[in-house]
């Protein structure tokens, strides 16, 4: 059997989606405490990083600590802070569903997150095997230290599995790089048969006829930076707009878990659609609906992919999605007005998880207005 604990507002969606007779779901509150917040801190602060600079600049000033630093990059220093997570995280969570299932294996999909580290903690206590994946390309450079080094570590990449040995002294025969699972059906030619919001994506013309675009015009996907990564946003908008003066289908795939100010613009003579992954609307309101993203959202953008001419963004995730498809990526490389260093769009792109990507030759820089519509 396979038991998924589960944030207990999403319960139902994960019984719709996975709940089968061998598959139970069990939810369990996902508040965490001062305490927990203050380790993330902790764990964060000992880790000399560019991303972790970055974020430390943005909001985590006050946590700051050279003294920390200095024990993260020796492995004993993090073997101490560690121990001391053990002693401090919070525990009772997950007991009664440990003594209820008593698992033989337990995998956490997230080993920075507030609750997988106490459920670990717990389990470790028991001593019952732990497998752990870490969540992004992006989280040994910018959430901290592992609090918790589970007996095998699951990663996307050799890359990440260096910054894992580089970062949180992780041993290398604990750490098994298996690309990105999802990716599997990107690649599959049977994905053309899937059955989604838009059937027969092996055809163009049938998936413009169901956006409503035109077939004879080329197709941009615009990914918008989101609300979450830039102060008072206005660059997606003023992004939209550019691209909108040209003679093109311009698909814009709202993020899913953010809001995006886009109120009043201008539409120019481009074909403009909205994609929006787990409901919403175009502005990014309050009934914006913060949810998984579901199979048929990954099957649609998957068609949006195959059928796109180029992809535009800032430094999203679905620059990697679109190279799976050998689509052009134009990175999103000026800000909305000028801007100090650690304010600008720019700071994201130092960090160590995008210089390769940057470094690649693989994208190209807009860095103003006018080159992003040449």
């Amino acid at each position: 059997r396979i038991v998924l604990i589960v944030p207990d507002d999403k319960t139902e969606f994960f019984k719709a989606s996975f709940g089968k007779e061998r598959i139970l779901v069990e939810g369990v509150p996902g508040v965490l405490t001062k305490r927990d917040f203050l380790l993330r801190h902790l764990a964060l602060s000992s880790v000399t990083a560019r991303g972790i600079e970055v974020i430390r600049k943005k909001e985590y000033d006050r946590f700051d600590s050279r003294l920390l630093r200095l024990l993260g990059r020796r492995p004993w220093g993090q073997r101490l802070l560690r121990e001391s997570d053990k002693w401090l995280t919070p525990r009772g969570r997950f007991v009664a569903l440990l003594d209820k299932y008593k698992p033989a294996l337990v995998f956490s999909t997230d080993v920075q997150n507030g609750n997988d580290i106490r459920l670990m903690h717990e389990v470790r206590s028991r001593c019952i095997p732990i497998v752990g994946m870490v969540r992004s390309w992006d989280n040994f450079t910018t959430k901290g230290a592992l609090r918790v080094v589970p007996d095998a570590l699951v990663v996307t990449s050799e890359i990440v599995k260096r910054e894992a040995m580089r970062y949180s002294f992780v041993p290398e025969t604990r750490i098994y790089p298996v690309g990105i699972p999802h990716y599997d059906r990107y690649i599959d030619a049977k994905i053309q048969s899937t059955k989604s919001k838009i059937q027969n994506v092996s055809s163009r013309e049938v998936f413009c006829r169901a956006m409503k675009l035109d077939p004879a015009r080329r197709i941009i996907l615009f990914a918008p930076i989101g609300n979450r990564y830039i102060r008072d946003n206005l660059l997606d908008k003023i992004v939209l707009e550019s691209l909108a003066r040209l003679d093109v289908n311009i698909i814009v795939r709202m993020p899913p878990s953010d809001h995006v100010t886009l109120d009043n613009w201008k539409k120019g003579k481009s074909n403009i659609v909205f994609d929006l992954p787990g409901g919403g609307s175009p502005s990014g309101d309050k009934d914006r609906k913060l949810n998984e993203v579901t199979r048929e959202d990954d099957d649609h953008l998957i068609a949006e992919l195959m059928h796109c001419d180029a992809v535009v963004t800032g430094q999203s995730t679905i620059t990697i999605d679109a190279m799976m498809f050998d689509k052009p990526v134009v990175i999103i490389y000026f800000d909305q007005e000028e801007r100090q260093y650690y304010e600008s769009i720019r700071r994201y792109y130092d960090s160590e998880y995008y210089r390769p990507v940057v470094e690649s030759g693989g994208v190209r820089l807009a860095r103003s207005r006018e080159e992003l519509r040449t």
